[in-house]
């Protein structure tokens, strides 16, 4: 026996299943004349930090990967891992000929790392947007004392001890040469304990070298969370033999 049911709950059943359905609209939005504007694609800003002593120099695309210009960009700082912003700034083109723009946070604490975002607005939308991360740091002193003396198939490297806190862990001498195709070589790193440096200068000597061939090295003190704390690089020596009489 098929069943029916009355036109009256027919038609509140199928009021039911009108409003229950999801309804499908795309937001179209239209200018003064009423013809649709297309919508606005935001585009990736190529951002770049350079860290400073107690700042961060940031720099910025003009144009977004859509190739969009905004015509303003807002600088926003906060630290890692933190949502509150603690500063920012709106930087306006004009006043950049060059292709990028550049904003600088000051007075920042070392060894912080912050994340930036930059937000590029054209016409009060946001049409391009990007971001980074850095730490600032102080500038790491130089090695002191330190000196290359070129022998017979060898070099030493000889530097002064650091004397004021924080002490090093230990001292590091990295080096490198070119073959003879140009290629550059590098040597296995050498570790000095700084315990182990009991005078106030120390020299280590790098033997079975190749004569008339230059050599680079870098070396540089660091504590025991691998902070440099005093560094020098580009120091050169080239092993020369001995003239026979």
């Amino acid at each position: 026996m098929k069943k029916t049911f009355p036109l009256r709950t027919l038609v509140a059943l199928s009021l039911v299943f009108a409003f229950a359905l999801p309804v499908s609209a795309e937001s179209v939005t239209k200018d003064v004349y009423g013809q649709e504007v297309p919508p606005v694609v935001v585009g990736v800003l190529n951002v770049h930090v350079v860290p400073g002593d107690s700042q961060l120099s940031v720099s910025v695309s003009k144009a977004s990967s859509e190739k969009v210009s905004p015509d303003t960009f807002t600088f926003t700082l906060q630290k890692k891992g933190e949502t509150a912003p603690i500063a920012s700034a709106e930087v306006m083109p004009d006043s950049f000929q060059a292709s990028t723009i550049n904003y600088t946070f000051k007075n920042l604490t070392d060894k912080v790392e912050y994340a930036i975002m930059v937000t590029g607005s054209k016409d009060g939308k946001v049409v391009g947007n990007g971001n980074a991360s850095g730490t600032p740091a102080s500038a790491t002193p130089v090695m002191k004392g330190l000196k290359a003396t070129a022998g017979d198939a060898q070099v030493t490297i000889a530097f002064d001890k650091l004397t004021t806190k924080p002490l090093p862990a230990n001292y590091q001498i990295q080096w490198s040469y070119k073959d003879k195709d140009g290629k550059q070589m590098n040597g296995k790193t050498v570790v000095i304990k700084a315990a182990d440096a009991k005078k106030s200068t120390f020299s280590y000597s790098f033997k079975k070298l190749n004569n008339g061939t230059m050599y680079s090295f870098t070396v540089f003190a660091e504590d025991s969370n691998k902070q440099k704390l005093a560094l020098t690089s580009n120091l050169t020596a080239t092993p020369k033999a001995k003239n026979k009489k």
